[in-house]
């Protein structure tokens, strides 16, 4: 999935800056823009869960720390 939403916003990208006319240009950046902004949340995402994963470890809380670094697995693949 990663390298479909990659693909996806990198190919965007490529075209907004291959074209000459305004209308396509900013259409597909604008599409590239939403793709990588999404991608950022899940990643921003994922690195609160590993801070909570963290933290839980550091107070000896195992479970707390699995289901945390668990839910950071979630967020980073959903980044992909």
């Amino acid at each position: 999935m990663r390298q479909r939403a990659i693909s996806h916003w990198h190919w965007n990208a490529q075209t907004a800056a291959k074209f000459g006319d305004a209308k396509t240009i900013a259409n597909h950046a604008d599409a590239a823009k939403g793709h990588i902004k999404v991608i950022d949340e899940h990643l921003k995402a994922g690195v609160t869960s590993l801070d909570a994963a963290i933290e839980h470890a550091k107070q000896g809380h195992t479970n707390l720390a699995k289901k945390s670094a668990e839910e950071a697995v979630l967020h980073l693949n959903a980044a992909q």
